[in-house]
């Protein structure tokens, strides 16, 4: 990994624990062990006894709490905080080229269904409406996708792999997406879907994994895990751009969503 990741997600982590109330971590005999076993033993601890340190990026990524289940203020803070992360990241060289930065939009608590698309496209010249996340034509259609399926907008949340509004001679490379992907693992744990719809092959792989092709992912339901062993579906279908440009595979795209209204059990 190199310095500026590995400095970008430790400024994540150390962001979302001080968003969730926690500042200091206490010093003993087991955290010293895990520290020198992550580092290979490369980090020397000089500390006096009782003095306390700031987590590493090997800690294992926290959990939402259960009070901030349970309260949606809580959420809309670390939400609101994020948000003001991904308007300053200059984790990857992809910001150098950024017109703005799109965090996500949607519903904050109860949400039952997650969006993700790649990035988005934009003419240098072109005005970036905030409420845009896959572009104007592009968002319409999501938004009929979600009525077919009887799911009100309060109840999704939709994002990008990356968060960067970049021109269209900008192509985002792989390790553009490694470094952002933080953003997006942040915002599942935090949100917690009863499902998640993963549009176009870039969402797909970042979620799922593997080298498969889009043809091979879609159709069926995929499972991760999040926070504390929780499992989320994920369904992967094509992104509303090529639906757009090919319309024959639109009927291949209901079918995907008929799933996600089943597994939702919106749907027969």
């Amino acid at each position: 990994m190199r310095l500026s990741e590995y400095l970008h997600q430790l400024h994540t982590l150390l962001q979302y624990h001080r968003s969730s109330g926690v500042t200091h971590y206490p010093r003993d005999e087991g955290t010293e062990r895990f520290i020198r076993a992550a580092s290979g033993d490369r980090l020397p601890l000089h500390l006096a006894d009782g003095e306390e340190y700031v987590a590493k990026e090997s800690f294992p990524r926290p959990s939402v709490s259960k009070e901030m289940k349970e309260g949606s203020t809580d959420v809309d803070a670390v939400l609101a905080a994020l948000v003001e992360e991904v308007a300053v990241c200059r984790a990857c060289s992809l910001s150098h080229h950024r017109l703005v930065a799109r965090a996500g939009k949607g519903g904050r608590s109860g949400v039952r269904l997650m969006i993700v698309g790649d990035w988005r496209r934009c003419g240098s010249d072109t005005a970036i409406p905030d409420s845009v996340l896959f572009g104007v034509e592009e968002d319409r259609m999501v938004a009929r996708m979600l009525e077919a399926i009887h799911l009100p907008l309060e109840s999704v949340y939709i994002s990008n792999v990356i968060k960067c509004v970049v021109p269209e001679t900008h192509q985002p490379a792989a390790d553009h997406i490694r470094t952002c992907s933080s953003y997006l693992q942040r915002q599942i744990t935090l949100l917690e879907p009863e499902c998640i719809c993963a549009m176009g092959l870039v969402a797909a792989r970042a979620l799922v994994g593997g080298s498969l092709s889009l043809s091979q992912l879609r159709g069926r339901l995929h499972s991760i895990v999040v926070g504390e062993g929780r499992q989320i579906s994920v369904m992967a279908t094509y992104h509303p751009s090529f639906l757009l440009k090919n319309p024959e595979m639109k009927r291949a795209a209901w079918v995907d969503l008929q799933g996600i209204g089943r597994r939702l059990k919106l749907l027969p």
